[in-house]
């Protein structure tokens, strides 16, 4: 009896080299996926707390019975400095975003003040049972200083005013302290309430001469402190006005005195107005002469089509950055899912070479 094989040197593969290769590349899969499922996971999470946290950072302002539609805000570091070839550039005011409003005191010296003019929904009369003017401190402003022994008091301003940021100090509004004044409220978070009745009240009285004009946020004098705060502003819907009345009549707002411009730092009053001219009265000419046949020349129409309009320079930076940054993300996954497919075909790729060998 012969057995084949017997004596052959030639090497064969064993029963379990298959079972081997399929357990070794679903493994190589399994870690593939791993490396292909990480980065996007990890990238939905951070979107969807972002999302989360901008949507609780997100408020509606309340506006019950007027609306704040003016607001400023002055620094005395900004002297408004002027040069023989024009002004000089405000000072810069690293600690106050944009749209925000700041109020500063050094010892009780009012080194930064704030405007805002809550205007009425309608007419003022009657009783003022409530006016309420809420403040929230600016969590994007870093560092707020002395929050908790500051003194903030609200005074009526007493003419008209140009809005901005970072004003002229010398450019402030004028208020009179002396017919009415407010001191804030502060709560634990960060919250500030002014009761305006009195104010209110003065709008209202047509004998006390006082148009809506708004108030003036400085440092109280009651409280000489130092602080350095900053406000969300109207454009960041962090100004709160309630205004409330009974037994008055309804009808239009009542006026304010009249906007301004601000040239060079300084505001300047609206301009004279100017008188209305006379109906002018056309005379037609006299006819011609019996006989005579009027003679007219007829000028050449203007070819519009030949007239070459300005060319407009478009810049499409803004709209490119924010591609990019939108795009980044995307790129980013779209790397890992390419390192992870060149992973999976190099592990699949990879040849086995069986070490068994035998006599069969």
């Amino acid at each position: 009896m012969s057995l084949a094989g017997v004596g052959s040197t030639r090497p064969v593969r064993a029963p379990t080299e298959y079972g081997s290769l399929f357990t070794m590349d679903r493994n190589r899969y399994r870690r593939s996926v791993v490396v292909l499922l990480t980065p996007i996971l990890l990238y939905g999470a951070l979107t969807l707390s972002q999302g989360v946290a901008a949507a609780s950072e997100t408020r509606t302002p309340i506006e019950e019975g007027a609306k704040i539609v003016r607001e400023g805000w002055w620094n005395r570091a900004n002297g408004g400095l002027s040069t023989p070839q024009g002004s000089l550039p405000p000072p810069p005011v690293p600690d106050v975003p944009p749209g925000t409003l700041a109020v500063q005191s050094l010892n009780g010296d009012a080194q930064r003040v704030i405007a805002l003019l809550p205007q009425p929904d309608g007419s003022l009369s009657g009783t003022i049972t409530t006016f309420t003017l809420t403040l929230h401190e600016s969590a994007d402003a870093k560092p707020q200083s002395g929050a908790a022994t500051a003194g903030i008091r609200a005074c009526p301003i007493s003419g008209f005013w140009a809005e901005g940021e970072n004003g002229v100090w010398t450019t402030q509004p004028v208020a009179d302290c002396g017919l009415a004044s407010v001191e804030g409220l502060r709560a634990e978070d960060g919250t500030w309430t002014f009761d305006l009745r009195p104010i209110g009240q003065l709008w209202a009285d047509p004998s006390s001469g006082f148009r809506t004009d708004g108030v003036l946020l400085a440092p109280s004098v009651k409280n000489p402190s130092t602080f350095s705060l900053v406000f969300e502003g109207a454009t960041q819907d962090g100004i709160d006005v309630v205004l409330k009345t009974e037994g008055g009549s309804t009808g239009p707002p009542p006026p304010s005195s009249p906007v301004t411009t601000v040239v060079d730092g300084g505001a300047v009053p609206p301009p004279p107005r100017v008188p209305e001219s006379p109906p002018v009265t056309f005379t037609p000419p006299p006819a011609p002469p019996e006989g005579i046949t009027p003679t007219t020349t007829r000028q050449p129409a203007t070819n519009f089509t030949d007239v070459a309009a300005p060319a407009v320079r478009v810049s499409h930076t803004g709209e490119l950055t924010h591609g990019i940054g939108v795009a980044l993300p995307f790129l980013i996954v779209l790397g890992a899912l390419a390192a992870g497919l060149l992973l999976t075909a190099s592990a699949a790729g990879r040849p086995v070479q069986a070490g068994v060998t035998g006599r069969g």
